[in-house]
């Protein structure tokens, strides 16, 4: 099912880690975010704390309404 849903582009998901990518999926319109990280270590770490707050905010902006 989980194969399914990310193939279709139904499921949010949080990437960690180096060249990761997140993809937030909003619940009603279906619109879809992405945000990747730095695929090279020192990048990442640099990125680290505002990928984090980027990825939070993606987060709390799909369930505001719940």
């Amino acid at each position: 099912m989980y194969n399914i849903l990310i193939i279709e582009e139904m499921q949010t998901i949080v990437g960690l880690g180096c060249g990761a990518t997140s993809k937030f999926v909003h619940p009603e319109t279906g619109d879809i975010t992405r945000l990747a990280n730095p695929k090279e270590p020192k990048a990442y770490i640099d990125a680290f704390q505002t990928s984090t707050e980027a990825k939070i905010k993606a987060l709390e902006t799909l369930f505001a309404g719940n």
